[in-house]
């Protein structure tokens, strides 16, 4: 745990009490509070900020499903394929901008493994691929838009149009009603 970050405890009870969560129950929310801490510290960032995330996406529904994503941080078919792509290493696993500390992070064999399950309606929805693909996914596009928080959370969320323009805020919002302060300018990297 980095100084500054919340418990696993102190995660989960956010988790419970965030308006609208869908993960109410004490096993569940600590289930989620426990893969955000895990899949933040494989791939350098803060949980809160996968949190925030999810909190937004899904508000921990990790079988919810609006639009073309699926789980906790609604992963997308187009976002699970370039994991896939760079994960082994492909021709168009070349993302601008991303640091090579990152592509060691994705095409590590652990990540590659879950990568390859996010194929499954099983895994999607799995808590903790899903929060591994979701991270992985949030580091990528923080390191192609050079930490830029807002950037990085459009290109995350990807819809486009006034929905992408309005995401960053969103997710502060949300990262305001969970830990009491709004989400950093620059995101974390860790």
């Amino acid at each position: 745990i980095w100084p500054g970050d919340p418990t696993v405890s102190e995660m989960a009870e956010a988790i419970r009490n965030h308006p609208g969560s869908w993960a109410k129950d004490i096993i569940t929310s600590l289930e989620i509070a426990q893969a955000a801490e895990h899949a933040a510290a494989q791939f350098g960032l803060a949980p809160r900020q996968l949190l925030a995330v999810w909190a937004h996406e899904s508000q921990f529904g990790h079988t919810r499903s609006e639009g073309n994503g699926i789980g906790l941080g609604q992963l997308t078919r187009p976002a699970v394929a370039e994991l896939q792509r760079i994960g082994k290493g492909g021709r168009d696993g070349n993302r601008k901008g991303a640091s090579d500390a990152t592509y060691a992070m994705i095409r590590d064999p652990q990540a590659r493994t879950v990568f390859d399950r996010l194929d499954s309606l099983a895994s999607l929805i799995s808590i903790k691929d899903n929060a591994i693909g979701s991270a992985a996914y949030l580091r990528l596009m923080l390191d192609v838009h050079d930490g830029n928080q807002i950037s990085a959370l459009r290109a995350y969320n990807g819809s486009g149009g006034a929905i992408e323009q309005a995401y960053p805020g969103r997710v502060s919002d949300d990262h305001q009603a969970l830990f009491g302060h709004p989400l950093p300018v620059n995101l974390e990297r860790r």
